[in-house]
């Protein structure tokens, strides 16, 4: 299923209610927003996905980067603890990824952040505000892209009919 605008400026304005959502739906989401952004984008398979819940490349001068995703949907309580970044950073160096990004709904205790910090820019860590902040840049590409579908030609004829019909 394709994710809407409304959908998009929802979690832009209540990033809050990203804790409402399954963890898979998490996953959705953020594949969608990353294909908004243009990336390429591949949902893993949500269980025994090997600590990769998508997959994204981009086109690098030098081809295609790839950065792994883990997604984690927890309660505001929860939080990233050490153990989650570093086995991210295994599977990144495992499957020989340009880096790695784990996504949280909660928050990194200082060792995950400490940690990812010294892995020189391979493994970034994002929170429910950069999702937030991600979501309010889809919804308006997906704004932005509606209004290219109209050209004025296309309004001034059907204006036109219109008034053809009066």
């Amino acid at each position: 299923a394709d994710v809407h605008e409304e959908i998009y400026g929802h979690f832009a304005r209540r990033p809050d209610d990203l804790h409402r959502l399954e963890p898979r739906q998490f996953e959705v989401l953020l594949s969608r927003v990353f294909q908004n952004q243009g990336f390429t984008a591949e949902l893993g398979p949500g269980s025994g996905d090997g600590g990769v819940d998508v997959r994204l490349w981009h086109r690098d001068p030098i081809g295609d980067v790839l950065t792994l995703v883990q997604a984690k949907r927890y309660a505001k309580g929860r939080s990233i603890e050490l153990e989650a970044v570093s086995a991210l950073t295994g599977v990144v160096e495992d499957q020989r990824a340009g880096r790695g990004l784990l996504v949280t709904t909660s928050r990194f205790l200082p060792s995950a952040k400490e940690f990812a910090a010294r892995q020189q820019g391979r493994i970034l860590l994002a929170d429910s505000d950069d999702v937030a902040r991600w979501c309010e840049g889809a919804a308006a590409r997906v704004i932005q892209d509606k209004s290219t579908l109209v050209s004025p030609e296309s309004v001034e004829r059907l204006l036109a009919e219109a008034g053809a019909l009066v």
